[in-house]
């Protein structure tokens, strides 16, 4: 199974669209998401260590976020399904856990001491001056759910990985050798003066006869056929259609009230501020001088501490303190100075200067949430109601204009329209802006009714389609002259290439290049320059082919002719070599040559990583719950 995987996440594409960590996202956890019903089963182990289907799920999630991000406005499910980042992500995680095993087996565990300094010089965790800010690691904890202890396991558990691939990459010979020939090659550049050619050259095409007219026709039926068109009606259904005076009553404002009142309950809050320091001793001073009635800031200017920016927590929970302190900081009366307390990051001295008790937010004061809330119960109560019911009458026999006038809601309609959304001179149709409005009309029967449809803003719809016009080949007497046009365009585009390869031999053979241009109407697009990394010269872009046969040419020399996506051919002399500037001249450059550098080790890295984790895998074993993997992605 996992070999299977493992092929299959190989290709190049998928290694550079995936290339983000999904591990990250079961180190630091993205809450409960994907749990489900199926949850905490058991999908694979490693070296008798479980992974669950919590952890693959979160992982998942995770990566496809990444990848979303990645590919923005053209990220589409359909492009993700050909990527097979369920195997992807399942392979990631058993080498992860291969690795994390292998470490501890190594006896490579980080200490404490290395642990508290990698979060310090964590830059996510500095303030402005680049100094440690414990209020930003905190509030960090706070939005991911977690505690100290869990981070710190966590990270301590990713160096040790960390120290066992820097040791593997320490024994790779080095690439350094190969950067500045890549550099070279890629950032090589030749100047050249550029010319077009086009139809215009082509001269006296004929009118097709019968048969040639026939023979085009037959050829090329997708010009020719006419697209499947739809006349349809529709109504939409919104909140505004229903329950516009729905005015909740006090008695069930009052129930909903009581049923949710633990979520209106508050825990007991306190005002707290902390000095934290590097040593006992120094949290002992400043412990003492605060019982004897020096202020925190008179004691902080005395004992400076680590957090002398952020000394005030604010109002916080219990479960916002460290395990080992939250106890002791929740026992205290408004006013006391704790004795240091310890954690991995050093010694804390906690006061209470504020205890807010437990609360519960009165009805009074949660009456307008509970109003709105109501409302949009209402609201979507009488929505279901009202789109069921006109669900039956449709299955009852009504026609959806019937249905419509039965609940006094107006019917709309629409001329013929293509799946396209064009109408039959082949011009947009003002298609109403509905989701998946035209996929869904184009699913239903003639004559019948689609499923009430949701779409964005709360407003449902149903279409019904009233007629349907089918594809169908014109006759080529209804298309002849259509016809005509598209074989002379044809015929003009044949004549061209073999002219353009005529005009080809001449520019590029030992002939002076202005006989060639002159006689061939070549249009002069200007000089420019180009490199092997760069196929765009005048903002327009050039056939790959075209710059091979540039990049195979001395100065002087003229191309062969290559066709563009638009229809005309492109020719160029090469003027000369423009040579690549001295990288440490040239601040882009040295990016660039440290880019292939580090690109260059990433490759290596990665093969003696793959090699690596298939000795693991025969060292620790691996099984693969199949049953549980496809139950997770059905």
């Amino acid at each position: 199974m996992l070999n299977t995987i493992r092929s299959s996440t190989h290709g190049i594409v998928v290694k550079i669209l995936l290339g983000l960590v999904c591990l990250s996202f079961v180190i630091w956890g993205i809450g409960d998401m994907g749990k489900n019903p199926r949850s905490n089963r058991t999908l694979a182990t490693v070296g008798g260590t479980e992974i669950t289907t919590d952890q693959y799920m979160r992982a998942l999630h995770g990566e496809t976020e990444n990848i979303r991000r990645l590919m923005g406005d053209s990220y589409t499910p359909e492009a993700l399904k050909g990527m097979n980042v369920e195997g992807y992500v399942l392979e990631n995680l058993v080498n992860h856990r291969l690795l994390q095993l292998e470490s501890t087996n190594l006896g490579l565990i980080p200490s404490d001491v290395d642990v508290v300094r990698r979060i310090r010089s964590n830059a996510s965790f500095q303030d402005s001056k680049g100094n440690f800010d414990k209020a930003i690691f905190e509030s960090m904890l706070r939005n991911t759910n977690m505690n100290e202890k869990t981070y710190t396991d966590q990270l301590r558990e990713d160096m040790g990985i960390n120290i066992l691939l820097d040791s593997l990459a320490s024994g790779m010979p080095s690439l350094d050798a190969a950067a500045p020939t890549l550099l070279g090659a890629r950032e090589e550049g030749r100047a050249i003066t550029l010319y077009s050619m086009n139809d215009s050259i082509v001269t006296s095409i004929p009118t097709p006869d019968d048969a040639a007219l026939k023979t085009y026709y037959d050829a090329n039926p997708h010009e020719f056929t006419a697209p499947e068109l739809r006349e349809l009606s529709y109504v939409t259904i919104t909140a505004a259609d229903i329950a516009k005076n729905a005015v909740s009553s006090d008695d069930d404002l009052r129930a909903a009230y009581n049923e949710h009142i633990e979520e209106y309950k508050h825990p007991e809050r306190r005002n707290v501020q902390q000095l934290l320091y590097s040593s006992e001793a120094q949290a002992k001073q400043a412990s003492d001088m605060l019982k004897s009635g020096k202020t925190l800031a008179e004691t902080a200017a005395k004992i400076q501490p680590l957090n002398k920016n952020a000394i005030s927590m604010g109002l916080v929970e219990k479960h916002n303190i460290f395990d080992s302190a939250a106890d002791t900081v929740f026992s205290m009366n408004k006013g006391d100075i704790s004795a240091p307390i310890q954690s991995p990051f050093g010694w804390h001295v906690f006061t209470v200067s504020a205890i807010e008790p437990p609360s519960v937010s009165s009805f009074d004061e949660m009456r307008p949430t509970l109003e709105k809330d109501l409302q949009q119960r209402n609201n979507d109560e009488a929505l279901s109601k009202l789109t069921n019911q006109i669900e039956d009458a449709i299955a009852g026999g009504s026609s959806l204009g019937e249905a419509a006038a039965q609940f006094n809601l107006k019917i709309a309609k629409l001329p013929p329209v293509t799946s396209e959304g064009n109408d039959e001179s082949g011009k947009k149709a003002a298609i109403p802006a509905l989701d998946k409005f035209l996929d869904t009309a184009f699913k239903a029967e003639e004559k019948t009714e689609s499923p009430v449809m949701a779409s964005k803003g709360g407003i449902f719809y149903i279409v019904r389609v009233e007629s349907v016009a089918p594809e169908h080949l014109r006759p080529l007497k209804e298309v002849h002259d259509l016809a005509v046009k598209g074989w002379q365009k044809q015929q003009r585009a044949i004549k061209l290439a073999e002219i353009a390869v005529k005009a080809g031999e001449e520019f590029s053979g030992p002939g002076v290049k202005a006989a060639a241009i002159g006689k061939y109407k070549m249009q002069s697009l200007g000089d420019g320059i180009i490199k092997r990394s760069t196929h765009v010269a005048h903002d327009i872009s050039l056939p790959p082919q075209l710059v091979s046969d540039i990049f195979g040419r001395k100065p002087g020399e003229g191309s062969l002719a290559y066709l563009t996506n638009n229809g005309t051919y492109l020719l160029a002399i090469s003027q000369n070599v423009v040579p690549v500037a001295a990288a440490d001249k040239d601040p882009r450059l040295a990016a660039s040559l440290a880019d292939i550098r580090r690109n260059l080790q990433t490759v290596k890295q990665n093969e003696v990583v793959d090699e690596y984790t298939q000795y693991l895998r025969n060292k620790f074993a691996v099984k693969i719950n199949n049953d549980v993997f496809q139950a997770v992605l059905n």
